[in-house]
């Protein structure tokens, strides 16, 4: 019997902080103050603008593949259900197991999220 597993394109979001090297000019002590944040923040204490770092984050989308959730899925399965990999394409993963444990495979893909096909 045959699994053939899909390898699916997936988006994902990624937040990163954002460091930067800050420079502001202190009016009153006629000093440049250098700073590594996101961006500078100011208040008053005492009567005086005290200038600080605060943190910035961006956020991006990275384009990726499932072929490792599918990987980790096959070793943590693999004595288990006597899977072996048969071909490993850039597609699609293709897997061999026994017979006798086929709705059972089938539910755990399913849980997974994985496109599949059974073949036979």
């Amino acid at each position: 019997m045959v699994i053939i597993v899909d390898i699916a394109t997936t988006r994902e979001r990624v937040t990163e902080a954002v460091t930067t090297n800050l420079l502001w000019y202190d009016q009153e002590t006629k000093q440049m103050v250098s700073l590594k944040g996101g961006q500078l923040a100011f208040r008053y204490a005492d009567g005086k603008m005290v200038v600080s770092s605060q943190p910035l984050f961006s956020s991006k989308y990275t384009v990726g593949s499932n072929r490792s959730a599918i990987m980790k899925w096959f070793t943590d399965h693999e004595e288990e259900y006597g899977l072996q990999i048969i071909n490993g394409g850039t597609h699609h993963i293709a897997m061999s197991y026994n017979g006798h444990d086929r709705e059972i495979i089938e539910e755990s893909l399913y849980e997974h999220r994985f496109e599949y096909e059974i073949l036979g």
